[in-house]
């Protein structure tokens, strides 16, 4: 299934309520709540992240616990610590949310994993200090734990700009150095990554963008992998008889045209986006099941966070993956792979590709607390 966002726009929080939700902050939310020695400080343990000012300490600590969901139609799923997402419209082959973005973290969770609202406060040091102290080394033992508890794993589907582009040609060469292709696909229900010699060469180059906007600019990605619904496979056994992940930057990430086959990373020699022993060679997939190409250092850093530049995209926050046959992109002599993997445009998501991202939202950077 697709997914579509509607990106409301960056809210400032005072002490209003959540805008088209039932849910209200209490009158400290996201403001300047200074607190002397005279007044209580919130426990030591919910006390996430501090800053030192000469004689006073900013700091940000969880607070109430936030309902079940913020607004009637909010898919939890979708929150971050700084955004939450309604259920606008759904159908059976898309939804399409209204994401609203807050400029500084505005949730975390617990190490119970309960979500709570974060709210930022000014105190004297001799007081933050002391609270500290009298929290004694469990609290600060929790503070830790919190910090690290800031962990998610977001399953991110791909869009409509999913499939193939191919080109056919009685020269090895001009196949593979070609500027536009022969054919695009990016309405079907499956797309082709292959290299045959059947009187010319055929050479299929696969897309799949991800809309990756929902995770956090400030985000610390550990992990991430490619997953993808195997349709069918005929991959020869060695050599360069492999599949492997590139990064792609055709002219838009929602459809596709024969102008974008050389836009499937570098012709020659592209960067890969997943170590040598990730790649698929022959035995490796199995028909009418997933297969994961987990993504190196190189892959991860092609994850477009909230607000980044995208490679294939005028928007902002679209990850740009594609799939080529390992032996036209390292120019060797062909051989022979025929894989086809499921599309978006399969009915429901249960054979979709998606992206897994797990990563951390990290420490409260001083910006944070600008606002003071």
């Amino acid at each position: 299934m697709n997914k579509k966002y509607i990106i409301v726009g960056t809210i400032f929080l005072t002490a209003v309520a959540l805008i088209g939700t039932m849910y209200e902050f209490s009158e400290k939310s996201s403001a300047s709540v200074v607190v002397g020695t005279g007044d209580s400080l919130p426990p030591a343990k919910d006390i996430i992240d501090y800053i030192y000012n000469n004689d006073s300490v900013q700091f940000a600590y969880l607070a109430e616990p936030l309902p079940e969901k913020l607004s009637p139609d909010e898919d939890v799923t979708e929150r971050t610590e700084n955004s939450y997402a309604r259920v606008i419209k759904k159908t059976k082959d898309e939804t399409t949310y209204e994401r609203r973005i807050y400029p500084q973290v505005q949730f975390a969770q617990d190490v119970n994993g309960q979500w709570r609202t974060v709210e930022y406060a000014t105190s004297t040091k001799e007081a933050f200090d002391q609270n500290l102290d009298n929290g004694g080394i469990a609290a600060r033992l929790a503070r830790i734990f919190i910090n690290t508890a800031h962990a998610a794993t977001a399953t991110i589907y791909s869009g409509a700009g999913d499939g193939t582009v191919s080109y056919s040609n009685s020269s090895y060469a001009t196949a593979r150095t070609a500027a536009t292709g022969s054919n695009a696909d990016s309405t079907g229900t499956t797309m082709t990554v292959e290299i045959l010699q059947f009187g010319n060469y055929n050479i299929y180059r696969g897309f799949v963008p991800f809309d990756t906007s929902s995770i956090s600019a400030s985000a610390s990605i550990s992990s991430a992998s490619l997953n993808l619904y195997v349709n069918a496979n005929n991959i020869a056994a060695g050599g360069c008889n492999f599949i492997t992940v590139v990064q792609t930057s055709q002219a838009t990430h929602t459809t596709l045209t024969t102008a974008d086959y050389n836009q499937c990373g570098a012709v020659t020699d592209p960067a890969e986006g997943i170590d040598p022993g990730d790649r698929k060679m022959s035995g490796d997939m199995t028909n009418g099941t997933y297969t994961s190409f987990p993504l190196n250092a190189t892959g991860r850093g092609w994850v477009t966070k909230e607000g980044q530049s995208s490679t294939c995209s005028a928007t902002n926050g679209v990850t740009c993956l594609g799939l080529r046959v390992g032996c036209e992109a390292l120019n060797q002599a062909p051989g022979v792979v025929i894989t086809t993997f499921q599309t978006s445009e399969t009915s429901g998501t249960s054979k979709d590709p998606y992206l897994s991202v797990t990563y951390t939202i990290g420490s409260f950077a001083p910006w944070m607390f600008s606002d003071f």
